[in-house]
């Protein structure tokens, strides 16, 4: 009859409980998707960064070391390797540091070799933090008087006061966001000749061509960078932690390919 037919029908129907529960289920089933889709992509991102930083590293480390292999030392193409000549600068309260060498290579003009001076030390540029930088300058007339301050007339050639202490004034960022940089010089005994303050000219060195270098290097990625330099505009302390655990370390030895006489 129509009376059973409605009675059966109404039977069927949900209660307001029961619709509560399902949704209750649902919203439990969305937040746990939500969470896991959420935990899947900062592993993904964060995958991606130390992948980033890590071929960003190999790049760096691959130039400094091209540049260093034809590297010369004599009694006016000089090597200089120290702490940074502004005792104010700094990487994340680390001592800064610099590099400067004279490298030959072949000049693609006339393919004979000639010397270029190269520079390299931290700068505050980094999006949030710092970067390595590299200068040049390529010194194709050895006589020109006009430019006394160039490697073959000035064994201080990167003192130059004329562009802020020799370092050129259009360089270029071998690698973002540095938390260490060092260089370490040896002879061919393997001594160290000074870990913050290398000149080849100096009394202690007698423009003695080193037999290899040591290259250190420390990047991490943009997301922990911008995190430390939140960390440090807000007055906190442990972003020494969060910077030494996700520091991602590089370093190689170079063989100096010269000799002197070169």
């Amino acid at each position: 009859s129509i009376d059973n037919r409605q009675s059966t029908f109404g039977n069927s129907s949900f209660s307001l409980i029961e619709l509560l529960a399902s949704m209750a289920i649902l919203v439990i089933i969305v937040l746990v998707s939500s969470m896991l889709f959420s935990n899947s992509e900062s592993m993904r991102s964060a995958g991606k960064g130390k992948s980033d930083v890590n071929s960003a590293g190999r790049a760096a480390m691959q130039i400094i070391s091209e540049d260093l292999k034809t590297a010369v030392v004599d009694d006016m193409l000089t090597m200089c390797a120290r702490l940074d000549r502004d005792p104010a600068n700094s990487i994340y309260s680390k001592e800064a540091f610099e590099l400067s060498f004279v490298t030959m290579k072949s000049d693609s003009a006339d393919s004979n070799r000639c010397a270029t001076e190269a520079f390299y030390w931290s700068s505050t540029n980094g999006i949030y933090g710092y970067s390595l930088m590299r200068g040049d300058r390529i010194v194709t007339n050895l006589y020109n008087t006009n430019t006394p301050w160039n490697c073959y007339w000035n064994k201080e050639w990167y003192e130059d006061p004329s562009t802020g202490g020799g370092r050129p004034a259009s360089p270029v960022r071998v690698a973002a966001n540095v938390s260490y940089f060092r260089a370490g010089i040896y002879d061919a005994s393997n001594n160290l000749f000074n870990s913050t303050n290398y000149v080849s000219w100096s009394t202690a060195y007698s423009n003695i061509m080193p037999a290899y270098a040591d290259i250190f290097l420390e990047l991490i990625d943009d997301d922990t960078a911008k995190k430390v330099n939140d960390m440090r505009t807000r007055g906190l302390t442990n972003w020494t932690d969060l910077l030494e655990n996700n520091a991602v370390r590089f370093s190689t030895r170079v063989y100096f390919q010269n000799t002197e006489g070169y």
